[in-house]
């Protein structure tokens, strides 16, 4: 959607740490050495294990539809976020991202990235770090990308087939695995940044990571930060593709009646599309004063039609003032911050036990929406205080007692939401192996809690108060106030004025729009428990089993300010 000239500067200073006796022997002359067989010498490769079910097997013989991403390709794409190298695969088309997903503004999914496999609904995709699950950041218990430790990655095995139910009831589309790197030695840092080409949505990625053996290469610990920071786009407004205004909207020529047959498309696709239903200072959308505007200060004039007039859309004649380019952030600001720990312990030479932990950060910030409107559906009464007087004039000789109108509060800044989650993970557990019915058994079992925390805000307005300020009147002492002060004196309703940009104060703004305020949670814990194994083999050749367990229990909570509790936005 931009063309990006990215400038990056990376600096991955691998193993500076932890040189283990095994390296510095390497380091011996050839003559101290036992010589290696000639297959490792030429670099043949025996084998390619892929894990991505379950069932182990060679990845040429994997029982499932199967796509495995490198760490190679991750970091030659040079993202600042790996969900977005993930979701150019065709399978991720549908994900959810910070980019398309401002608009999901009561629902505080702004700045979020969700894995949508085929296309068949986020809340259908398994997203598992190492095989295990992490606490969602939503009601319906989707997994944020951000939150994973990305300088760890080695690989993503993305699994679409009926194998996915292996891991869950709710890995209906199938499951995006992360695999960690858990015995790197080493420390390695990256500082990357770019801009586009139009010197917009500057963005940094910041991150170190170190790992170590300790206890004679028994034990590894592991640490990994990172901060990320996309400036974003606030509106669409300099992208030239932006400015051609296409949309879809109705055919007119399109139904049973006069004139029209259904036997041409209902549903039109076309370039210099704008609205006509509605204008930013208000506009009369029946009757015989249709398609009066009215402008800033309160300016009446003619709207210009164009020369096919849909729903809710027009092609021509003032489309450009009233495209809906410019009124939706492209790209939102994100700011992200994430710590990552891992300790294990080989108590045996079969059991290792382990305990990690992760915290997260994420403030998707100003992410605008779209502008208030109303949509030719407004009825104004032929008392209303603020009616131009050359209008009131012609309402009067043609009899009229209301109007119908159309407005896109232009003196109000459109919608926008702030969101801020904190989300932390703990997991404890143990991995081994073990001989039984003559062959080799690995087992892993393991406990996780997690906690993920959204303060969720949003402006809007009150549509109990849009509706007092809407019924205005002149009253005795010649001010437009509120109808209801006529019979409620004490009542604090400010009047609202939709005849014209610029025509109302900072009191009537405040009364019509407010801020919505919502703090929720959501905790997950989890308990599971495998094992893998090919007991006996047959005719075709081994025959792999998988066994698991697993206990799950997910809730949730929240507080919400009082117009938000009693749905008044």
């Amino acid at each position: 959607m931009t063309s990006r000239n990215t400038r990056i500067l990376s600096a991955k200073l691998q193993a500076l740490a932890s040189v283990s006796a095994a390296s510095i022997l390497a380091a011996l002359p050839a003559m101290a050495q036992t010589p290696a067989p000639q297959a490792a010498q030429s670099g043949a490769v025996e084998e390619i294990v892929v894990t991505g079910t379950r069932v182990v097997r060679d990845g040429y013989e994997a029982p499932t539809p199967l796509t495995v991403i490198g760490v190679e390709q991750i970091e030659s794409a040079a993202r600042p976020n790996i969900a977005d190298y993930v979701n150019t695969l065709p399978a991720l088309a549908g994900s959810t991202t910070p980019s398309n997903s401002s608009r999901s503004v009561s629902a505080g999914g702004a700045g979020l990235n969700f894995l949508n496999l085929r296309n068949l609904g986020t809340n259908r995709t398994l997203v598992l770090l190492d095989g295990q699950r992490s606490v969602g950041s939503q009601p319906t218990g989707e997994t944020d990308v951000n939150n994973i430790p990305q300088a760890l990655v080695s690989r993503v095995d993305i699994v679409t087939g009926g194998a996915s139910a292996a891991y869950g009831s709710d890995a209906l589309s199938g499951v995006v695995n992360f695999v960690l790197d858990k015995k790197y030695v080493g420390v390695k840092g990256e500082v990357s940044g770019g801009v586009t080409t139009y010197g917009d949505d500057r963005d940094f990625k910041l991150s170190l990571t170190a790992g170590t053996g300790f206890g004679g290469d028994r034990g590894h610990f592991l640490i990994s930060g990172e901060a990320t920071y996309v400036d974003g786009v606030a509106l669409e407004t300099n992208r030239a593709w932006n400015h051609q205004g296409w949309e879809i909207t109705t055919n007119p020529a399109y139904g049973t009646g006069a004139g029209q047959s259904t036997s041409v498309p209902q549903r039109l696709l076309l370039p210099q599309l704008g609205l006509h239903q509605a204008t930013l200072g208000g506009i009369i959308t029946s009757g015989p004063l249709k398609g009066i505007e009215f402008g800033p200060g309160g300016s009446v004039s003619q709207f210009v039609y164009g020369s096919l007039v849909g729903t809710p859309f027009m092609q021509g004649g003032e489309w450009q003032a009233l495209n809906l380019a410019g009124t939706q952030s492209l790209d939102p600001r994100v700011i992200h911050q994430s710590v990552f720990t891992r300790l294990s312990y080989q108590i045996t030479d079969d059991i290792e036990v382990f305990a990690q932990s992760s915290w997260g950060y994420t403030h998707g910030a100003y992410s605008v929406d779209a502008q208030e409107y109303f949509l030719a559906n407004l009825t104004i009464k032929a008392d209303n205080a603020f009616i131009p007087a050359s209008v009131r004039s012609q309402m009067t000789a043609l009899k009229l007692t209301t109007l119908q109108m159309g407005s896109l509060f232009g003196d109000l800044p459109p919608f926008a939401t702030d969101n801020t989650r904190y989300t932390n993970r703990y997991v404890v557990g143990a991995n081994g192996k073990f001989d039984a019915f003559d062959s080799a058994w690995t087992w892993d079992a393991y406990y996780q809690y997690g906690k993920t925390r959204v303060s969720k805000k949003f402006n809007d307005r009150l549509n109990p108060n849009v509706v007092l300020a809407t019924d205005s009147v002149i009253n005795a002492n010649g001010a437009a106030v509120c109808r209801i002060k006529l019979t409620d004196p004490n009542n604090n309703c400010v009047p609202w004025n939709f005849f014209g940009i610029g025509v109302n104060s900072q009191a009537a703004k405040n009364y019509i729009m407010t801020n919505s305020v919502t703090n929720v949670y959501f905790t997950q814990d989890v308990m599971a428990a495998s094992a893998q194994g090919e007991p006996f083999s047959s005719w075709a050749g081994p025959v792999s089993l998988a066994f698991g367990i697993e206990h799950r229990t997910e809730g949730g909570g929240g507080v919400a300010d009082a117009p938000s509790a009693a749905n008044l936005f």
